[in-house]
């Protein structure tokens, strides 16, 4: 303990006189090429990140001034909050968090998630059964007892705009750091995807980022590339019935980019909205009923499952076909899905994925990872 708070002292001296010389203290910037729901500038001692539309209808944005340790705390920030960088000791309440401190090495400093049986990372898990990682609930099922007695620097939540589930108010109250991650807000793969630089902002990490990203950026590229002038799309439905109503993607929704990247033809394209559509089963049935192919089933894992679910299901010439798919390949037996998981963070493998079952002439030997084929 003593040694490590002398290293810590150690630190603070070091910045505080980088800071008197005029040394640039965040000499690896992020560049934001593809999210528009977050930006950053930096200053001689701090950077100032803007969350522009945390959750949907937000009429609200969040402002953090990360302040680099060791150095002042600048004024004229009024209504933002202001953090210490790097950050030592973080919780994410989002499974969606995780890739990103495994692909910038900062897997030594995440010491707290909402619910262990959601993981599905083996790497995190081993670091949960070892006691390096706590369980803090999310939510309403947060327990704040537990995750103050973690003393995290940073606390990345989502939110909803619902003072009853959102947990960043009550952080901030009791002052703990916390931030609002809006990821899911983005409608293009890689927007999601570069939300890995929000992330590492707050770990003084972002040249970590600008590569692990840049990865993903071109490899999604060039298999857009490949599925651009594909001959003939196939016809595509998602989803299934849930009490009664179907939620389909809207045709400017996140997954309706991924299908159109992928050389097929989204049955609702011409849709304008970025969010689902709520349907009966008979409008489904009548618009999809041809379709070649049917992807994101639910939780099933059989066609059998859908047939004991309604037996309309076993209409549709996709599943006469045997071309139903699911994104539940890689799960656990405690409900850890990788889709989930790490699948916003690697847009480049649920796409190929898709080009894989759309095209197999295009990808010719790949093996599906996040989809199967529902037996």
């Amino acid at each position: 303990m003593f040694l490590t708070l002398a290293l810590r002292m150690l630190v603070v001296l070091l910045v505080a006189a980088s800071a008197v010389s005029g040394e640039d203290l965040f000499p690896h910037k992020a560049r934001i090429r593809h999210a528009t729901g977050f930006d950053v500038t930096y200053h001689e001692t701090y950077k100032v990140v803007r969350v522009l539309r945390p959750w949907k209808g937000a009429k609200e944005s969040f402002t953090y001034v990360l302040v680099q340790e060791g150095t002042p705390r600048p004024d004229g920030f009024d209504g933002a909050q202001t953090m210490t960088v790097p950050a030592r000791r973080f919780v994410a309440l989002s499974s969606t968090y995780l890739p990103h401190v495994e692909k910038i090495d900062a897997l030594d400093r995440l010491v707290g998630l909402g619910k262990a049986d959601f993981v599905y990372s083996p790497r995190i898990r081993d670091r949960i059964a070892e006691g390096h990682i706590a369980e803090t609930g999310s939510d309403g099922s947060l327990n704040i007892e537990t995750l103050v007695s973690l003393t995290p620097d940073l606390v990345m939540s989502y939110g909803s705009g619902n003072p009853a589930g959102d947990v960043h108010p009550k952080l901030m109250e009791i002052g703990i750091p916390a931030a609002v991650n809006g990821e899911f807000m983005e409608q293009s793969p890689l927007g999601r995807a570069e939300w890995i630089k929000f992330t590492a902002l707050f770990f003084n990490l972002e040249d970590r980022a600008e590569v692990a990203f840049a990865e993903v950026e071109q490899a999604y590229g060039r298999l857009v590339e490949l599925a651009a002038d594909v001959p003939h799309r196939p016809s595509v439905f998602t989803n299934i019935s849930w009490q009664g109503v179907w939620h389909a993607s809207g045709g400017r929704s996140f997954m309706a980019r991924l299908l159109r990247d992928a050389g097929a033809d989204y049955v609702w394209k011409d849709n304008h909205t970025d969010r689902s559509i709520p349907l009966d089963f008979e409008a489904v049935l009548e618009k999809a009923l041809q379709a070649r192919f049917w992807i994101n089933t639910g939780q099933w894992t059989s066609k059998a499952q859908a047939l004991e679910s309604d037996e309309r299901y076993g209409s549709f010439d996709a599943f006469k076909m045997d071309r139903m798919y699911n994104h539940n390949a890689r799960a656990n037996n405690t409900d850890g899905d990788d889709y989930w998981e790490s699948g916003v963070a690697n847009p480049h493998l649920v796409l190929a994925d898709l080009i894989g079952i759309f095209h197999p002439d295009l990808l010719p030997g790949h093996t599906l990872h996040y989809y199967r084929r529902l037996p």
